[in-house]
């Protein structure tokens, strides 16, 4: 629960509000920096100069700036979203982000590229009257000046139009890569994971490819209607040197019309293709990192490597069709073509009676080189366009998925709201419901029957009734109905230990998913928490940081605080034999500690975030049973007095004497309550 809390605030860089690092300034220099040092970037000198003389740190940079920090950007593009998706619409992704990150922006920087455009089209021109002008005898010799300094300035008046352009477009596009992956991090937190059918990997994918393009298509954005323009304008100043053969030129272009449909139309297909494998393969890399003590244990590699490389090899396979039409469609058909219209124009314009002069023949290859850049360029534009666009789909189909329902509104509130006398935990008239998950897709029984086949070879056994019993059983597992939970009356009063019992199964772990909002509730249902809550799962969470982050999480350190919460969950004894004590980095999922000793670290986050209520699934068990005495003891009994804990454990014997009451569930609903 801590972590849910405080995922905002995870996402956004932690939860403090100076955005640097330790003796960085505190302040931003960009935002800093006046009108005129904005616009050249000269606020940047200062740290250039720095740069020349050793290697620059964090603590030259000063600090972000405001507008691109992560909770402002998401708060914006949250409204945003909400607005456009209200009464049931799917909104425009794209609108989305122009109207969070500011329209003005997006028009600013389109102003500036299109003036960028116009002058590479008046260069041509200014060449042509220069080269006529230099052959006449009669022209002023200040025409002449002036047109000889108007091509010495017009590249650097462009340069800095590309500068201002790509600055902005640059922004747009690291914000607008930050506010979806802020958005996708917090709707990791609420989806409906069953119902929805989404895995780690795709959440994944999401957060990194699908974000990646969107912010590389943001890049060239303004491209996609400048490349157009330029291009027709273009083709009409090239109708002014040569007159009819443009016409040539403008067939060119029409006979390779249908042949780009074609090839844009077959790479958003593979695009799509190519994303779904890899979803496929980045959520088989997680179930082999999460789960390679068990695939070692029960030699289970082969069978894991030759999955992904099935799907590897599919996916490769889409991948080089990919790569294949690019390289076809864009070197062979379109990278061809400007060169064809050229010869055709200039072909035509001679045969036709035209005089080829050396204002026309110059001015004409100038303006070819000028379209020659759009039109290479405006495929691949399309492409990253199409690949935007299935990315966003992508984002926008997650981000309107299912969500748990959560806590009912005012069913969490601060333990000032509790009246006299009134619990600080209090579940009435509840049915909770798991949700159902999808049925399995065709690919996923597919892959069942193989794996389950290939089992069965290397045993020398049935490999077919393998494959026949591996998918009935995945159709049946879909087929059951979800564990359901009816509570009538449950309440812990302020300061209570209660300890919650039961077999396997019967609804202990359940009973605190409905108190956190992770499990739905029924219409009608009444539950209220006072109070912060910390919670401590029944398989531990850990950070890949080091074990002072994993218990400090997001909260202040305090030395004696710090201290105290070691001592009473006896991580103090470990901390002396990790290398580096507290400093120790923890690896991925804690493989670096013990099984123990990560349910001790998990439980220290909960106990230091000093919460008013605790929720602690089975914390006892992945311990000796010396150290569970020790924990039981010294943690739930002394350090967390006064505190309202419930605890689900199977430690009867050493958890139930001491418990104020105890709570037997027993087939989803609470069987007993009572003390001993």
């Amino acid at each position: 629960q801590a972590a849910a809390d405080r995922g905002g605030a995870a996402a956004g860089g932690g939860g403090s509000r100076r955005h640097g690092p330790p003796g960085a300034p505190d302040y931003s220099i960009e935002a800093k920096a006046g009108c005129i040092e904005s616009v050249t970037m000269s606020f940047l000198n200062p740290v250039m100069r720095v740069g020349n003389t050793r290697q620059l740190n964090l603590e030259d940079l000063g600090t972000t700036n405001p507008i691109d920090l992560t909770e402002s950007v998401h708060e914006k593009f949250d409204r945003e979203f909400k607005k456009r998706a209200a009464g049931g619409k799917e909104p425009g992704m794209l609108s989305v982000i122009f109207h969070a990150v500011g329209m003005h922006h997006l028009v600013v920087s389109g102003l500036l590229n299109l003036l960028k455009a116009a002058l590479a089209l008046t260069r041509p021109m200014i060449f042509s009257l220069l080269i006529t002008a230099l052959s006449d005898p009669t022209s002023e010799l200040w025409v002449r000046w002036l047109l000889s300094s108007s091509l010495l300035v017009l590249p650097l008046v462009s340069a800095f139009l590309n500068t201002s352009h790509d600055k902005i477009v640059m922004r747009i596009g690291l914000q607008a890569r930050t506010m979806m992956s802020s958005a996708l991090y917090r709707k990791a937190l609420r989806v409906n994971m069953a119902a929805t059918g989404s895995d780690t990997g795709q959440i994944q994918n999401l957060m990194s490819n699908d974000t990646n393009a969107t912010m590389m298509m943001v890049y060239q954005i303004h491209d996609l209607w400048i490349a157009p323009i330029t291009i027709g304008v273009g083709l009409y100043l090239l109708y002014g040197q040569v007159q009819g053969a443009a016409f040539a030129g403008i067939g060119v272009i029409a006979l390779s019309a249908p042949v780009t449909g074609c090839v844009f139309a077959k790479l958003h297909k593979l695009y799509g293709e190519k994303l779904q494998h890899m979803d496929k393969r980045i959520k088989l890399i997680n179930e082999l990192v999460s789960g390679i003590r068990t695939i070692k244990t029960f030699a289970w590699e082969n069978s894991f490597v030759k999955r992904i490389t099935e799907v590897r090899a599919t996916e490769l396979k889409a991948l080089y069709s990919f790569l294949v039409w690019i390289a076809v469609g864009f070197q062979l058909v379109l990278g061809t073509a400007i060169t064809v219209m050229l010869l055709v124009v200039l072909v035509v314009f001679v045969e036709t009676g035209g005089i080829l002069t050396p204002a026309v023949a110059f001015t004409t290859f100038q303006l070819f080189e000028v379209i020659r850049g759009p039109f290479i360029s405006l495929p691949g534009l399309l492409v990253a366009y199409l690949q935007a666009q299935v990315a966003l789909n992508r984002v926008r189909k997650f981000l309107l998925a299912t969500e748990m329902k959560g806590l009912p509104p005012g069913a969490h509130t601060g333990k000032d709201a509790r009246g006299d006398g009134e619990p600080a935990i209090v579940v009435r008239d509840g049915s909770f419901e798991w949700q159902k998950p999808p049925a399995p897709t065709e690919a996923e029984i597919a892959t069942a029957k193989k794996l389950a086949a290939y089992k069965a070879k290397a045993e020398k056994g049935d490999a077919e009734a393998a494959a026949e019993e591996a998918e009935k059983k995945l159709r049946d597992e879909a087929a059951k109905e979800p564990f359901a939970m009816r509570i009538d009356d449950f309440h812990v009063a302020a300061g209570e230990l209660v300890a919650v019992v039961g077999s396997v199964g019967s609804g202990k772990s359940t009973l605190l998913s409905a108190l956190l909002g992770e499990i739905d509730a029924a219409d009608g249902a009444t539950v209220k928490l006072h109070g912060d809550v910390a919670y401590v799962a029944q398989n531990a969470w850990i950070l890949n940081q080091t074990v002072r982050d994993n218990i400090v999480f997001s909260s202040e350190f305090n030395q004696h605080k710090y201290d105290k919460v070691l001592e009473a969950c006896a991580l103090a004894t470990d901390l002396k034999v990790l290398p580096g004590g507290d400093s120790c980095e923890i690896g991925e999922r804690g493989v670096n500690l013990s099984g123990g000793q990560k349910q001790r670290v998990s439980l220290a986050r909960a106990v230091y975030a000093d919460a008013d209520i605790v929720l602690a699934d089975d914390p006892l068990s992945a311990v000796d049973a010396h150290v569970g005495e020790h924990l039981f003891r010294k943690c739930f009994c002394e350090h967390l007095k006064g505190k309202t804990r419930v605890l689900v454990t199977n430690q009867l014997r050493l958890v139930v004497p001491h418990a104020d009451r105890v709570v037997f569930m027993d087939k989803g609903t609470v069987a007993e309550v009572g003390t001993v």
